[in-house]
């Protein structure tokens, strides 16, 4: 039971540290909501994603934060999450593999060359670039966006430490059925990393559901048995939706005060 609580715990925190990150981007664009507001409408928005069609989880959010942001607003930071995301893991992914060098150099390799690239296409002049692109397509008025290249920055370090205990999620309980070395942690992150960001953009299946099982049960049998590797994938997936739904009910007992 102390086990499950401490994965839950890390689970619970994961998800604390994904809403410090947009709420930074929020209040950085100008978007004045407070956080356990803002908490409620993140999580709420990730339940949705469990509902088939992606659009629900964009317009959960556009639901529970129309009162102090736009459409627009909304659609920007979410992207810029998402942007975030991708890079701050292979932000994480160097940082830890310069911790326990040597295990997947060639991994390690692809990351070296990945990081920088991503580093410039964040640069506010590109997202904006990018963004702008895709509202003339749909007809919408150009935006400014009103992040310096520090606060991106700034953005990336914080959504870095949901993958590191996201990654801690999956080590932990690895390491409780088959021993395992620090060593394979940086991949470990980098693998949940792929499933989730792989599973997030998946359209068809809701939630990424046997999309993200699936590529991490790939991932971990590499220095995994296989059926410890599914194990672990199949329960990790269970204990970050059980902490999910927990600290949405925090968010929204929370954003009632």
């Amino acid at each position: 039971y102390y086990f499950l609580a401490l994965l839950i715990g890390l689970g619970i925190a994961s998800f604390l540290a994904l809403t410090f990150g947009y709420y930074f981007v929020n209040r950085k664009m100008g978007i004045e909501i407070t956080f356990w507001k803002l908490a409620k409408a993140r999580a709420f928005s990730d339940i949705s994603s469990y509902v088939p069609g992606k659009i629900w989880t964009l317009l959960t959010r556009i639901k529970y934060m129309k009162q102090w942001a736009g459409t627009t607003q909304v659609v920007v930071s979410s992207y810029m999450e998402l942007v975030a995301l991708i890079i701050s893991a292979l932000f994480a992914f160097v940082v830890l593999n310069l911790i326990y060098p040597g295990t997947f150099a060639e991994y390690a390799i692809i990351a070296y060359i990945a990081l920088p690239v991503c580093i410039i296409l964040m640069h506010p002049k590109i997202i904006s670039f990018v963004i702008n692109l895709g509202l003339k397509i749909i007809k919408k008025e150009k935006i400014t966006i009103p992040l310096s290249y520090r606060s991106i920055i700034i953005a990336n370090l914080i959504y870095s430490s949901y993958w590191l205990l996201s990654g801690l999620v999956v080590f932990f309980l690895a390491l409780s059925i088959y021993p395992v070395s620090w060593n394979y942690f940086p991949f470990i992150v980098l693998s949940y990393a792929v499933a989730w960001t792989i599973g997030f953009l998946s359209i068809i299946f809701p939630g990424g559901i046997g999309i993200r099982e699936g590529i991490l049960v790939y991932a971990l049998s590499i220095f995994l048995p296989l059926p410890v590797a599914m194990v672990v994938s199949v329960v990790s997936r269970g204990i970050i939706v059980l902490s999910q739904l927990i600290f949405a009910l925090i968010s929204w007992l929370l954003a009632r005060l």
